[in-house]
């Protein structure tokens, strides 16, 4: 059974039994979860896009490339809205390190007010790539339409080194949360009230089980991030990018995977199959 995270006001009954009660999902998590998924999606249809068109010499508009190739508008999207989910889960984790006494509804509140601002800013940024690149002066590109040769040099500039600044900031904040979580541990196990000894075990043992899981996904976004931004430059070719976002796929398969392991799922799993096998042969 799950705990929910520290209520207000702790000391009448009530709220001791709210402390029992189970925990629900994690708003925030589900929707980095969310977020990872669409960037898998976004990378396979770009890369399945340039299988198809092959070592073809056509030439095309930005514009008929951003209407031809949904997934230029994706890969907007995904990159803003990722790297804000991101930075919810270090914000959450934060709120929980440092303001113990905050009620969990006001966390989710928190949560569900960033979740909206996150894909609020995803679809603004959106519409922004769509007039900069209608109304630039349209040049031949390659029908492969790289994303960065489709858009203008200064727009693409601008939202990979926001993105690149969100996932840094979130690198930052997630590591703070998880230092001082661990540093104020020892004096709030002085704490007499044995729920909510409980209730801040579990918080700081659901931060330390996403600790790897957000190392893992924070070099996932950061590095190909990096990248984009050294290709804008002109440092890098535009086809490098191709092959560091597929470090986003590898993440979506290794979240779950070092999810079980690390909250000792795998033991769960191990042994509901075992005792169905053995009840199997009992009969």
């Amino acid at each position: 059974m799950k705990i929910r995270f520290l209520p207000e006001c702790h000391r009448t009954s009530n709220h001791y039994r709210y402390l029992l009660q189970p925990f629900p999902p994690h708003p925030e998590l589900e929707g980095y979860v969310l977020a990872s998924i669409l960037k898998a999606a976004t990378a396979a249809s770009d890369a399945g896009r340039n299988v198809v068109i092959g070592a073809s010499t056509v030439t095309t508009n930005p514009t008929s490339c951003l209407f031809q190739s949904p997934d230029l508008i994706m890969l907007v999207f995904t990159s803003t809205y990722a790297a804000f989910a991101q930075l919810i889960v270090s914000i959450y984790a934060l709120v929980a390190s440092v303001w113990i006494h905050t009620p969990y509804s006001t966390r989710e509140k928190i949560s569900d007010n960033l979740f909206i601002a996150s894909v609020f800013i995803g679809i603004l940024n959106v519409i922004i790539l769509l007039l900069v690149t209608i109304f630039e002066e349209q040049d031949e590109v390659s029908s492969h339409c790289f994303f960065d040769v489709v858009v203008p040099k200064e727009y693409a500039i601008a939202h990979w080194f926001t993105v690149a600044l969100v996932c840094y900031s979130s690198v930052l904040i997630y590591f703070s949360a998880f230092f001082i979580m661990r540093v104020n541990w020892a004096s709030r196990k002085r704490i007499k009230h044995h729920g909510i000894l409980i209730a801040l075990k579990r918080e700081i043992d659901s931060i330390n089980i996403l600790m790897p899981i957000f190392l893992l996904a924070s070099i996932n976004d950061v590095v190909p991030i990096s990248c984009r931004i050294l290709i804008v430059m002109n440092v890098w070719s535009p086809e490098v990018a191709d092959y560091w976002w597929l470090g986003t796929c590898i993440e979506i398969c290794l979240f779950p995977i070092m999810y079980l392991y690390l909250s000792h799922g795998c033991k769960w799993i191990y042994s509901a199959i075992k005792n169905s096998w053995i009840n199997l042969f009992n009969k």
